[in-house]
């Protein structure tokens, strides 16, 4: 990774299975009106009513395969594009 800098975004920008762009912040817990609206603008996926509140709990929900997943995968920017570290 010589000359590349990681950058690490606020959502993933692929999915680790897939690898489709239709990331998503997972949210637990009762959803208001606010978070329905920004659901269905595929802003974030309800996870369920409850969560561990520990490293168990998923962060991230491809909104194309499903997969659910905790951690951001760092982005590294080469000289000459793009690749994932």
């Amino acid at each position: 990774m010589s000359g590349g800098r990681v950058i690490e975004a606020d959502v993933p920008l692929r999915c680790p299975g897939c690898d489709s762009a239709k990331v998503a912040k997972l949210v637990f817990g009762y959803p208001n009106e606010r978070g329905r609206a920004r659901a269905r603008r595929g802003e974030i996926v309800f996870g369920g009513c409850r969560a561990w509140g520990d490293a168990r709990d998923p962060k991230w929900a491809c909104r194309a395969c499903g997969l659910r997943w905790g951690e951001i995968i760092p982005l590294v920017v080469e000289p000459h594009g793009l690749g994932w570290e």
